[in-house]
C-alpha cells in the first residue's frame, strides 16, 4: 500500500509529487497531458494518482486556469421531446470535448443562474428555446462569457441559432395541395415561435 492510502484527507498534487519524486508542476502537467513530461514519468505519475484515487479539485483548477470546463445549459421542461433530445445531443458533444454540462431546467434553477456565483461557475451558457430570464441573465453575466441562444425569437444581441422550418413546411404544403387537400390546419406548441411565423 502506498503512502496516504486509507486516509480521509483529499489527495493533493504535492502528495503525488512526493511519491513520484518530482515537482508538483510536473504532476499537474502529467495529469493534464500538457508540458514536456517524459513518457516514463507521466506513466509513473498517473499510476500513483490512480492508486491514491486522486480527484482533481475543480475549484483550484478554475482558479489557476481561469476556466471551469463547464457549460451551463438553460432549458425548458425535459419531459418534452424537443428539449430532451437537444440536451442529449449537447451533452454528447460537450463530453467529446472534455466539458461538463450544468443543466438548469426549472424556474428556480434559472433564477439561481443569475447569482454571481453560479454565473462564474460556467465558461459559457447555452439557452434553448425559452426567453425566461434570458435578458436578466445577459445583464448579469460577464461580458467575456460566451452565450448562445437556440430557437429564441427576441432580438438579444448575442449569437443565436434558429432552425429553418421554411423548406420543410413548403414541401408539406405542396404535397397536401397536390393531393387535393384545401382545408389545412397547423398544430404546434410554443417551443419555437419562429416556426409559427414562417407558416404565416
Amino acid at each position: 500500500m502506498t503512502e496516504n492510502q486509507g486516509r480521509h484527507k483529499p489527495v493533493t498534487l504535492e502528495d503525488i509529487a512526493k511519491l513520484a519524486g518530482v515537482h508538483s508542476r510536473t504532476v499537474a502537467d502529467a495529469i493534464k497531458g500538457t508540458g514536456r513530461v517524459a513518457a516514463a514519468t507521466r506513466e509513473k505519475v498517473l499510476q500513483i494518482a490512480k492508486e491514491l484515487n486522486y480527484v482533481p479539485n475543480a475549484a483550484a483548477r478554475a482558479l489557476a486556469t481561469g476556466r471551469t470546463n463547464t457549460v451551463a445549459v438553460l432549458s425548458g421542461p425535459l419531459n418534452e421531446y424537443y428539449f430532451a433530445n437537444t440536451i442529449n445531443l449537447l451533452e454528447t458533444h460537450l463530453t467529446a470535448h472534455s466539458y461538463d454540462m450544468m443543466l438548469l431546467h426549472t424556474r428556480r434553477e434559472a433564477r439561481d443562474l443569475l447569482s454571481a456565483t453560479k454565473v462564474s461557475m460556467a465558461d459559457g451558457v447555452i439557452i434553448i428555446g425559452i426567453n425566461l430570464l434570458t435578458e436578466a441573465f445577459l445583464q448579469a453575466k460577464s461580458p467575456s462569457q460566451p452565450c448562445v441562444l437556440i430557437d429564441t425569437t427576441d432580438d438579444f444581441k448575442v449569437d443565436h441559432i434558429v432552425l429553418d422550418f421554411g423548406p420543410a413546411i413548403e414541401e408539406a404544403l405542396d404535397l397536401m395541395l397536390h393531393a387535393g387537400k384545401k382545408r389545412l390546419a397547423y398544430v404546434a406548441n410554443n417551443v419555437n415561435d419562429s416556426a409559427r411565423d414562417e407558416v404565416r
